[in-house]
Order: structure tokens, then sequence, then C-alpha cells
């Protein structure tokens, strides 16, 4: 019989054991409330968990810490509904049907959420989604909670023309924030179950919507989970106003943060400045000293283009590297003698000692990683390699949004959407997460830009990673009703453009185009497509 060596005295709190174990399922089920010990305990929403376990709406107490506004019981039943619809291929608009790994679908997100869930649960990698940020002219998904299965089904994949199902959500609507939770919430929780232990959110939205976004994630996701807030500065705002408004925000989720090592990627500014060097190498060979001062003068006249590896700009037998600090951060470093290798004094030590023990430190001086000073009186300093240099995700990301716009525009035509998110940050973004045949989903896919990172991003890591994007086909012609003078234009783009190229008058061609082309361009036969 197994005698344990100690015996653990304290009593298992089973009650603790249950509500970790709910919290692990049902993350916004846990709240906080007062014990009957008169202090603040974590504890169940009952009134939630039996909505999570209910097809129907269950009454209950409203009064609760956390996001609520009318009609949430109702977003969360419609989450909890089962599919009414089925995904049918279309042959004719895919590539390579027979080998494609990759998807396009056309249809209300939601219904194509629950139609995939069973299938992905847990098996994706990264979402990213760019929702309509209810700027007071953004047309959102509006659903109809007491629809029959013929009723949705009359109109799955369609916007109809009294708006139950696409709709303008106005500043002068009443029900004008209420309308936007109930469509994002209930997506959000659908696609929470696609993700893998090991999976990311990513949510680009600005201010309009960013504290009820984050708040709907801490229930859906769980607070703990909350991984950073990016900062995307992409325009210049020259609008007369108050405070110019220069950027956008990417919230960060992780399915579990617990699993989640510490970011770093390649770098494709790296990669330019080894480029760089590799052929100053090729035209000075060992002239040290001419690469040096040569790769001194570009790095001058490149700084945008290799921001936040600019410093890297000394040269060695070795390589290319940056001097970094020798001194310890507290006060307690190591203090032992390091001998100029000229003058034959004990070089200067560090008001708080040396960061690495002597041993290392010993090390990196035979193996050339410290950098001597003209004598002794300079502080030693340890050479950081641009080899070992990698890519770290900071909050705020800078890109000109011009070039993103123009990049679309060179490969698809001028004027024909409004906005397209940048590839170029998306696909940095996917490279500190993505491994081979990892699946990134996009259920607001607009333009199709989250295919196109995807690609980048296989190429520069050198992986094959796939992609699901999900479209409402919204028909263009009846969009041009309701848009504003500027949309209005754009939208006419979009339908001359698609009429050049022989397409119906439906937003999802433009996306399946863009990806067509793009697969045309690369001449890759692994990036096939699915289409639905």
């Amino acid at each position: 019989m197994f005698i344990p060596d100690k015996i653990d005295e304290t009593p298992m709190n089973s009650t603790e054991i249950n509500i970790e174990k709910i919290g692990a399922l049902f993350p916004g089920c846990i709240t906080e409330g007062m014990g009957e010990n008169g202090k603040v305990e974590r504890m169940i929403d009952f009134d939630k968990l039996r909505q999570e376990l209910s097809k129907i709406i269950v009454d209950g107490q409203q009064e609760r810490y956390g996001l609520s506004w009318p009609e949430k019981r109702k977003a969360i039943c419609i989450a909890n509904t089962p599919a009414e619809s089925t995904l049918r291929p279309n042959q004719a608009d895919s590539i390579y049907f027979d080998e494609a790994k990759n998807i396009y679908i056309e249809g209300d997100n939601l219904e194509v959420l629950k139609c995939l869930r069973e299938s992905y649960l847990g098996k994706v990698k990264v979402i990213y989604i760019d929702p309509p940020y209810n700027t007071g002219t953004d047309f959102i998904y509006r659903d109809n909670f007491s629809e029959s299965k013929e009723g949705y089904l009359s109109r799955s994949g369609q916007t109809d023309k009294q708006g139950n199902f696409l709709i303008s959500n106005l500043e002068t609507n009443g029900r004008f924030h209420t309308d936007w939770l109930n469509m994002i919430y209930p997506r959000l929780k659908v696609a929470r179950d696609f993700l893998s232990e090991d999976g990311v959110i990513f949510i680009s939205i600005d201010d309009n919507e960013l504290y009820s976004t984050k708040l709907i994630c801490d229930e859906l996701f769980g607070s703990s989970n909350f991984l950073g807030n990016l900062v995307i500065q992409t325009a210049t705002d020259n609008n007369p106003t108050q405070v110019k408004v220069e950027h956008e925000y990417i919230i960060c989720y992780a399915k579990n943060k617990v699993v989640q090592q510490p970011w770093s990627a390649r770098s494709e500014k790296i990669e330019i400045i080894m480029k760089k060097y590799e052929s100053l190498k090729r035209k000075y060979g060992s002239d040290v000293g001419a690469i040096q001062q040569e790769l001194r003068a570009w790095i001058r006249t490149s700084k945008n283009e290799i921001e936040g590896f600019a410093h890297y700009d000394n040269v060695d037998e070795k390589g290319v590297f940056h001097d970094g600090d020798i001194a310890n951060t507290t006060a307690n470093g190591y203090r032992f003698e390091v001998i100029h290798p000229k003058t034959g004094r004990p070089c200067k030590i560090p008001p708080k000692g040396f960061r690495f023990p002597e041993e290392s430190l010993r090390k990196m001086i035979a193996d050339g990683d410290i950098m001597f000073g003209e004598d002794e009186t300079t502080l030693i300093k340890p050479k950081k390699r641009l080899e070992n240099a990698k890519d770290v995700l900071r909050s705020v990301i800078y890109e000109d949004g011009r070039s993103s716009t123009k990049a679309f525009e060179a490969l698809m035509g001028k004027d024909i959407f409004q906005n397209p998110k940048s590839p170029t940050v998306l696909s940095r973004l996917f490279g500190f997460v993505l491994k081979d045949e990892d699946i990134v989903l996009d259920f607001f896919s607009g333009s199709g830009t989250t295919a196109e990172a995807v690609l980048m991003c296989n190429e520069f890591n050198e992986i094959d990673a796939k992609f699901i994007l999900i479209q409402l086909p919204v028909d263009l012609d009846e969009s041009m009703a309701g848009a504003t003078k500027k949309a209005k234009q754009t939208t006419l783009n979009a339908i001359k453009f698609l009429d050049s190229i022989g397409k119906p008058h439906n937003l999802a061609e433009i996306g399946k185009e863009r990806i067509h082309r793009l697969i045309k361009d690369r001449e890759c036969v692994r990036a096939n497509v699915h289409n639905f």
C-alpha cells in the first residue's frame, strides 16, 4: 500500500476547485460577490451559467459587475442556438480544388462559424478580425432573435430590403451601442471555441467601441488572458478638432496565457541590414573599417526602413553588432579585474558591478564579444550580434497607412475599397505565433488582407500556415442607397471594377479576386483555395 512521505493537513476546498473547473469552461460565469464571511470572494454567476447551458432566454437578476446592455441575454442565446444552414462547395471559384487547404466562405459569419465549430474545435492558432468600428456610418449585422428557420433560410447570405440583416448603424439610432454589442458578442463567443490552447486572437478596433470590446473579451476569454493593447499609428489627422486622432488599436488575448512563451520572431529589418552588410563584405573583403564607415553612412539614410535596429552600426571580423551595457541593474553586481589588452591595466568597473559572472565574461572576451575602449578608463561593453537579434512586439506600431492603400491599388485598382488594413503589420503579428500547418481565421475578411498577410508570413518564415476567411456577400447596389458621399463613390468604383472582370456586384468578389491575383503573382500552388 502506498504511504505518502508527508500528509497535507490543510483541508481541500472542493468549492474553489469546482469554481476553477467551471471557470475554465465558462470564463464569463466567474464573478465577484460578498461571501458569508463578509469578504469579497470569487464565485459563480449561476444566472449566466444557466444561460450558457440553455438554448432559450433565461430570466434572472441583471445587476452584476461587468458589461451589460439591453438584450445581452438574447445575444448569449443566439450564440448557443445551433446552425440552421449547411456549406456548399463552389468548385468554379476555387483554385486547385482537390488539393486546397485554404478556405474562403461567403455567408453570414455567425452562421458559418456555427457550421465550422465542430470541425475546427480547438484547432485554430490565430483569429484576426477587423469588425465594423461603429463610427456612426458603418453597416453592421443585425440578428433576428425570434426568426423562424424558414425565415432565416429565405435570406441566408443576403441583405433584405427591410434591412433586418445588414443595417446602417447611425449615431441617431437609440440602440446605437446595443445593436453593435448584439452583433459582436455572439460572434466572439462562438469564435473562442475555435482557438487552440496556445491560440491567440487579435481584434482591430478604434475608440468608439474599444472599451466595450475589452470588457467583452475580459468576459469571454478571461481578463487574466489579456496580452496587451497595440496602438497602430497609420494616419495624419488634419481635421479641425480638439484632439487629432491618428491611431487605431489591436486588442490581443490568449486562449490560455499560461502556456504562452515570450514572443520573438525573425525581423525583416534585420534581414535588410544583413543583406547590406553582405554586399559591403563582398565589396571590401576583410577591410572592417571601410565596411563600418559605409554601413554607417547607409544607416543614416535608411533609418525609416530599419527603424528599431539602426543602432546596429559597428562592425568587426565576426560581423555587425551594437555595443550593449556591461553594468548590473542593481548594486550587487560582480566585481573582478579585467585587464585592458593594450595598456595592461585593470579596466574600470561599473559602480554597481558587472552584470555577467567572471567565467561568462572571460569567455565573451575570448570569443571576441567584448568591446574595449582606447584605454582602461572606458567601460568595456558587450557586443550584441545582429544575427542573434530578434523582433519583439512593442505596444506602439507605426506604418504610413498610405503604403498599404498603394499596394492594394497596385494589385487591384484605385479607390475600390476604403482603408484596407496593412498586410505588412498583420504578417509581422502572425510571425510571432504561427508555425507550420497552423490555421488563421478571419470572419470579417473584407478585402482579403488576412489572406495576403498569411502568404507573406509563410514566405518570410518559410512555413505553410493556412487561412479560413469568411465574408458576408454584401450587395453593392443596395449598399449605394445608404452610403455616405465618399463611401458611395468608392462603392461605385468597386462596381465598375467588378464589371470589368465580369463578376457580380458583391463585396465578397473583391476579396476572392485579390486572393486569386496574389496566388497568380506568387505562382504558389501551395496557396490553393477552396470556395464555399
